[in-house]
């Protein structure tokens, strides 16, 4: 099964700004969208045990939804839709262009900001952003979730529908994160240890 922990890897920080905007700054969505660049908005979700990741073009109109399963994680959901918009972003070549991309999750951000990377898909989402911020100027903004900005609110709808879809060939779409590694295999352990303790004699005297 594909694990999504790699070695720690040193990946130098894309080129690009993170903006950490206050819930006061974005009672006025002008203090913290610019103006003149290409909007895009991604969230990530998991309803029961099924995460999906959404993204939403609030420029272009473009609407993604992705269903990830019941292996992936919600970090990993979050990374995986800002993973999505770069590429998507790609296709078209942009250039000199400015781009700001708006997630709710401080973890990603803080992930896609380390140097020090010890995540299969951060380290591809790294990459992505890296290739994007080679010809643009590239922003990611945090955006607080559920308070009712359009964009984030399209985008949340977005991921749910993902979570509640089924994904397109087999699990996990993902690497699995350790942690779930860890407590299937503790679980799959606990499952055989209570069958084996079902079906052995009866040694009562």
């Amino acid at each position: 099964m594909l694990q999504d922990s790699v070695e720690p890897t040193i990946c130098p920080s894309p080129k690009l700004g993170i903006l950490i905007a206050s819930r006061d700054d974005w009672d006025n969505i002008n203090n913290t969208i610019c103006q003149n660049g290409i909007i895009w908005f991604t969230d990530g979700s998991k309803i029961g045990d099924k995460a999906g990741a959404g993204v939403y073009g609030k420029t272009t109109r473009t609407k993604l939804s992705f269903a990830l399963g019941s292996y992936a994680s919600v970090f990993q959901a979050e990374i995986y839709a800002i993973l999505a918009c770069g590429m998507e972003i790609l296709k078209t070549a942009p250039k000199r262009r400015t781009i700001q991309i708006c997630t709710d999750s401080q973890a990603a951000l803080m992930a896609i900001e380390s140097s020090k990377v010890k995540s299969r898909l951060v380290l591809d989402c790294k990459k992505i952003l890296n290739d994007l911020a080679s010809c643009n100027r590239v922003i990611l903004t945090w955006v607080p979730g559920h308070s009712g900005v359009p964009g984030n609110e399209e985008a949340d709808r977005l991921a749910r529908l993902g979570s509640i879809g089924y994904p397109i060939g087999l699990e996990p779409i993902l690497g699995v994160p350790y942690s779930m590694g860890v407590s299937t295999i503790k679980e799959l352990l606990n499952r055989e240890f209570e069958k084996s303790w079902q079906e052995a004699p009866d040694f009562n005297c």
